[in-house]
């Protein structure tokens, strides 16, 4: 029992390496990324610093000596009246609660910025899924094509050696052919390499390769959930992020024209020593010395001029950047759908071409199979398959640019996250 038990975990590992991961993991390692992680500490980074200044702007101590300082050079000991004093200044309240406005939109733009940043990171995510999905779906059609190419090279080598007439121009279109089909399959290997290296820097150490691609969302899936989106509203992130953008351009220019309008400007509280006659008197009554001084000045806002004006200007600018971010978006979208429609009328269309075809009907029927030559029923299926290819082709095409319109919807970077190139 006990070496059964310990076969048991030392299979273990073996277990947690063998198991297939899922796209669900590429597209949730998202919310690890490093520019996320940096937002947040920007963020709190903002939260915790003090904008504001202190209520106090200037607390002074005054003194000073009136006449002369070493004593009267009648009297000798007699000296003229002492000055003391504090001085206090305030800031501008209305200066400390703009300060306070400006921390808050920087604090709304950064968190403005999050949805944006994570609808970025996630295309890149869904756009490596999509590449390497197809590409190795691809790669399996066109190395099946290739097979075909061989067998009908084959089959013209055996003419040419048996003395049969050939035309020179089948030979150099299948020979071109097939060369051309090989370089694809190599570039396509190629890509099918840089998208899986690209997942498996969001993948957990343990997830090798091969991904889990069972419950890919299907052409069907994708017309559905296109059709539900003409009717909600766009909500791009990167709308808010221009918004946020204005507040905090407007925030900085309210804090500018606060500024050079503080009428009060200093209190002071002195108390000044009395000039002592020779015959110094019983009673001195030194709460009769004490002073207060208020000083206003007359605000000239105008002083702040050069700062009022460019604070004005990058309001206007992030206005129109604004605006210009909502057209655009708008034109894309309606252009987005158009594309995938365009797309899926083509996918149908292929469909229908393969299930009505002349070729499908010969190559399932036995009886029309064997009246057929060795080449031309070759040929036939060369005809089925590169329509096949067309096929993967489209729906690659589809799944790229339904992913693209989502992502200018701002469906993808909604929070919880879901898997939007999922079946369920």
């Amino acid at each position: 029992m006990k070496d059964y038990l310990i076969a048991l975990f030392g299979l273990f590992p073996f277990f947690i390496f063998a198991q297939k991961s899922g796209f669900n993991e590429v597209v949730f390692s998202a919310l690890t990324d490093v520019r996320l992680t940096q937002n947040q500490q920007t963020t709190e980074v903002a939260r915790n610093l003090n904008f504001k200044v202190p209520l106090i702007r200037r607390a002074e101590a005054r003194l000073g000596f009136n006449g002369s300082t070493l004593g009267d050079s009648l009297y000798g000991s007699v000296r003229n009246e002492d000055f003391y004093g504090f001085v206090i200044g305030p800031n501008s309240l209305r200066e400390r609660k703009r300060q306070e406005d400006l921390k808050n939109a920087y604090i709304r733009q950064y968190q403005s910025e999050r949805p944006v940043l994570l609808a970025a990171v996630l295309l890149e995510r869904y756009q490596a899924i999509t590449g390497w999905y197809f590409t190795k779906k691809i790669g399996v059609e066109q190395q099946n094509l290739a097979d075909l190419t061989v067998k009908k090279m084959e089959i013209l080598r055996e003419k040419l050696e048996q003395g049969l007439e050939v035309k020179v121009s089948d030979v150099l279109e299948a020979e071109s052919d097939q060369n051309n089909l090989l370089l694809q399959i190599q570039e396509t290997n190629n890509l099918a390499r840089f998208h899986q290296a690209k997942l498996l820097q969001w993948l957990p150490d343990y997830a090798l390769p091969p991904l889990d691609s069972s419950n890919m969302i299907a052409i069907r899936t994708i017309e559905r959930r296109v059709s539900t989106l003409k009717n909600t509203r766009n909500t791009a992130p990167i709308l808010a992020f221009r918004q946020s953008q204005v507040q905090l351009a407007s925030a900085d220019r309210a804090l500018e024209n606060a500024q050079n309008r503080q009428i009060f400007n200093f209190l002071q509280i002195g108390y000044e020593d009395p000039v002592l006659p020779l015959v110094v008197p019983n009673r001195r009554r030194t709460f009769n010395n004490f002073s207060f001084r208020i000083a206003l000045e007359v605000p000239i806002p105008g002083n702040n001029n050069p700062q009022r004006a460019t604070a004005a200007l990058e309001v206007l600018e992030a206005r129109n950047n604004a605006q210009n971010a909502v057209q655009l978006n708008e034109k894309n979208v309606a252009l987005q759908f158009v594309r995938v429609e365009n797309l899926l009328a083509s996918h149908k269309d292929c469909i229908e071409k393969t299930e009505n075809s002349l070729i499908r009907r010969m190559l399932n029927d036995e009886k029309l199979r064997f009246q057929m030559s060795a080449a031309e029923l070759l040929e036939a299926q060369i005809i089925e398959q590169k329509l096949l290819l067309r096929r993967i082709t489209i729906e690659q095409e589809i799944m790229t640019e339904y992913i693209r319109l989502l992502d200018l919807k701002g469906v993808t970077a909604q929070e919880p996250l879901s898997n939007y190139l999922s079946e369920k």
